[in-house]
């Protein structure tokens, strides 16, 4: 903007946005809790809080801008002087003042000074509660004053008392007061901080969609005048509809629930874990199902139950992106704002508008997308953390557990949860340490009763415990079991029927190390028995996994690789073509698919046989889920013989001392242990006890067989455990009414301990070995998505440049610390772009990456590394 807004007209737009938003952003269930403690005027004292977040402007530090010095300002300072409503304020005052206290700059600690009355040290959180929002508009819980002497507290009450200004900001007070129809001395006197947050995260909303530069474009556009603030607020409060429709999203669902139905299940009836999961009602329901039972579509069956925004998290990048399509096909026939939130989300087809970085400082995005069909990303929620406010968000569960942590803006993430039906697929690989942090997350999600879904083919008994417990706030005694259904509201979890299925389990403990010519032997034996068959081979290690298919295909196997040290569009491409040939409509034979973890969930592939590396118990049904997956009519075709699903488990665990990497020595013994005392395992009876098979408790430690690695395990999931309840926060102090305001501001002030959610610095996984994010460049083009310009192309990538971003992503990959260390005399950092990519490093890499297998670390001649 090239000239200035009027305070009262911003304070009137965000009471007005704030107003619209609690009536049609927000879901009925958030709007009966707080209209239980507010009353029936609960959307005009809402707004009333909302708009009084920047009433601290009215004071003559922010007015007279003191630091500024271009002829602009210096007009402002006199027309303030000029208008007779101040008395002059010398600049030695101003400068006097802010020596006394930088915190007297912030002018949302001034609103809280001014609601408050200047008194905070005695005010807990309930008491606080129209201040708090306020105080906290721009990202912190920042209590004013909270360590001042008494200097600093007498400049604050000059500052408070300047004649003129005390009044400006009673009168804007009354302004709004008089606009929206409300006596706020009527509204309660302490209210809880479950609904202190929701207005909180409510104002900071607010007050961005009412800053865009588009917003203000338009509102001076309209023949409106500040002498009828009521006339303002109305047509505000209108024009705010289709505002936060194009910019925002306001959640549409199904016009009926068949027609729901047959979106979600493409014309298919549902099966009966789906109905049950549809019908389950609110609350926390967990699903405990085999894989390839239609788990997904049963969330989304039940989300269709009611018209709230959907959060969908799931535990990688490659999950996600193909979640994502799904998502898409089911909403296609709905106009909804969508987001796709992850650390390269914006590699993805999804997104058709720039991509910028996010900043605390900027919120304004220009372009905005108008599409009436299917899943489209708003301007507002296509970065950052704004993404996780959209419609409908398919997200990594990191973007979630950031919730957890003591973040700036913990308000605005803790509304877009409580305000959504929020489902976590695979929650089974959560550890302990994030386990923890969903805790915290479940525990807010509990207290604003949100409907949350839980879907897992192999859920620890310790971990169910500890996350229906943090939801209903009450210990957990019914134990996980499968296949079944876990309601909060129920008392004991509720089986139903699955098919039983017998997997043939053969365990081969090598008397050798060399698990990689193991598995080439067998997979040589396995093709010349069944020229046909789709084969498998899974290992732990991406070296293994990569020597393995080099050497298999100059054997002349027809060989598909996936790990995760590929480029983006590499590992696309794979997935995608093994989800076409294998997938559920395809029709491929003789392929043989070698791969790491990243198969274990990331893919809709049906293979005939399957060796694996030993892995633990949760682990290898994921990776069983891969084999005989559906009911197949050519399978005998190319199986012929064989009668029941059959996988071969390589355990080394004996004979390699960095076989069990990246596992625990424990979990591996555990898992093979149990399978060495049978010949498979029949499901779903036996799968419970398979998974809990692999874990410790306390209780084993005391058994006569306990090992040394058991105890390590135990120390070591204890330890992680304590690490995340170090990095998370009580969330029972947190909506603890007598919790005193300085201790809130403690936690979440910005003194030192908290960061931006989008900052590196954010522990959502507990890794010894951090990732380095890398664009790979390689000028020859052999590469697959590889950036193939120069490195100055490459650095002067603006966020705008839509194409050029997608392009540098596709080679983007994420690369371990050891192996980034051996090439960093060839990395060049990407800080100074003003795209995404400044959070990488650029790596030229047409000598360290083999288009067949990926990312080797070292010269392609070398070919010790892959044989």
């Amino acid at each position: 903007m090239d000239h200035t807004y009027p305070l009262l007209a911003h304070l009137l737009d965000s009471a007005a946005m704030g107003a619209f938003l609690y009536q049609h952003w927000l879901r009925p269930g958030l709007r009966n809790l707080i209209e239980k403690e507010l009353g029936t005027d609960t959307e005009k004292i809402v707004s009333w809080v909302i708009g009084t977040h920047d009433i601290g402007k009215a004071n003559p530090i922010f007015q007279f801008q003191p630091t500024q010095s271009d002829d602009s300002w210096a007009e402002i300072r006199n027309g303030i002087r000029n208008s007779g409503f101040y008395e002059p304020v010398q600049s030695k005052q101003l400068d006097r003042w802010l020596r006394l206290s930088r915190e007297l700059k912030r002018h949302e600690k001034i609103s809280a000074l001014d609601l408050s009355g200047g008194n905070l040290a005695a005010i807990n959180l309930g008491e606080a509660w129209r201040l708090v929002p306020p105080m906290a508009h721009h990202g912190y819980f920042s209590v004013p004053l909270q360590a001042a002497r008494k200097p600093q507290k007498q400049a604050a009450r000059q500052l408070m008392e300047s004649p003129g200004w005390a009044e400006a900001r009673r009168d804007l007070k009354d302004a709004l007061s008089t606009a929206i129809g409300v006596r706020i001395d009527d509204a309660p006197k302490k209210v809880s901080p479950t609904v202190t947050i929701l207005i909180s995260g409510l104002t900071v909303l607010a007050d961005r969609l009412a800053s865009n530069q588009a917003w203000i474009a338009e509102t001076l556009a309209r023949d409106l005048s500040l002498s009828d603030p009521e006339t303002w607020y109305q047509v505000q409060r209108e024009a705010a509809k289709p505002y936060v429709a194009r910019e925002l999203g306001l959640y549409q669902g199904w016009e009926s629930q068949e027609e729901a139905e047959h979106d979600i299940l493409r014309g298919r009836s549902p099966r009966e874990v789906q109905e049950k999961v549809r019908d389950a009602g609110d609350g926390l329901v967990a699903v405990m199902a085999p894989t390839g039972c239609g788990k997904t579509e049963a969330a989304l069956l039940r989300h269709a139950q009611k018209d709230e925004r959907l959060l969908f998290l799931l535990p990688t990048q490659a999950t996600t992106n193909a979640l994502m399509r799904r998502v898409q096909r089911a909403y296609a026939n709905t106009p909804n704002v969508a987001s796709l939130a992850h650390g390269l989300a914006s590699v993805e087809d999804f997104y058709t508008t720039p991509v910028v970085p996010f900043s605390d400082d900027n919120h304004e995005h220009d372009e905005c997308a108008h599409e009436q069909g299917g899943l489209f990303p708003g301007s507002f929620v296509r970065a950052g953390m704004s993404r996780m406010l959209a419609s409908v968000s398919v997200a990594t569960v990191d973007q979630a557990l950031k919730a957890s942590l003591k973040i700036k803006w913990v308000h605005l993430l803790l509304l877009s949860f409580a305000n959504a039906h929020v489902v976590i697929d695979e929650v089974h690989t959560l550890d302990h340490y994030q386990t923890v942090l969903a805790e915290t997350l479940l525990a807010w999600l509990g207290a604003t009763g949100s409907r949350v879904t839980l879907l897992t083919a192999t859920f620890p008994s310790w971990q169910f415990n500890r996350l229906l417990g943090a939801y209903s706030g009450e210990k957990q005694t019914m134990g996980a079991s499968f296949p079944a259904i876990a309601r909060s509201t129920a008392k004991e979890a509720e089986s139903f029927p699955a098919d039983p299925r017998q997997l043939h389990i053969e365990l081969d403990k090598l008397h050798h190390p060399d698990n990689v010519r193991s598995h080439i032997e067998w997979a040589e034996a396995a093709r010349a028995r069944y020229p046909q068959a789709r084969i498998g081979i899974i290992c732990n290690q991406v070296a293994w996994a990569q020597r393995v298919a080099h050497q298999l295909r100059d054997k002349g196997h027809t060989v598909v690789v996936l790990h995760s040290a590929m480029t983006s569009q590499h590992r696309r491409d794979n997935a995608e073509y093994l989800e076409k040939e294998l997938g559920p409509e395809g029709s491929a034979e003789g392929i043989t698919v070698v791969g790491t973890q990243a198969i274990e969930a990331s893919l809709d592939i049906d293979l005939d046989i399957l060796s694996t590396d030993l892995c633990p118990s949760a682990s290898l049904i994921q990776r069983a889920g891969r084999v005989w997956r559906r009911i197949d009519a050519t399978r005998a075709h190319r199986v012929p013989g064989m009668d029941q699903a059959t996988i071969r488990v390589v355990d080394a665990l004996d004979t390699n001392d960095g076989f069990r990497f990246p596992y625990r020595e424990a979990e591996l013994q555990r898992t093979s242990a149990w399978l060495s005392a049978r010949e498979g395992l029949r499901m779903p009876e036996e799968c419970q006890e398979f998974v809990d098979a692999s874990s410790v408790t306390f209780g084993d430690l005391d058994n006569e067989d306990a090992t040394d690695a058991d105890t390590d395990m135990f120390a070591e999931d204890a330890r992680k455990t304590q690490k995340g309840r170090s990095v998370s926060y009580s969330m029972k102090d947190f909506l603890d009414p007598d919790t005193s305001l300085t201790t809130i501001g403690r936690t979440f002030g910005g003194l030192g301990n908290m960061i931006s959610p989008d900052a590196s610095e954010v522990k959502t996984r507990d890794i010894e070995e951090e990732s380095v994010r890398v664009i790979l460049g390689d000028s020859t083009g052999t590469i697959p998505g590889a950036w193939d310009g120069t490195l100055e192309e490459l650095q002067s990538v603006k966020g705008f440049q839509q194409d050029q971003v997608r392009r540098a992503l596709a080679g983007s990959m994420p690369m371990r610390r050891r192996k980034f260390d051996q090439v960093s005399d060839k990395a060049v950092s990407l800080e100074q772009s003003r795209s995404v990519i400044s959070q990488f490093w650029y790596v030229e890499a047409k000598d360290l990456y083999d288009p067949f297998v990926g990312y080797l670390g070292a010269s392609i001649s070398d070919t010790n590394e892959v044989k």
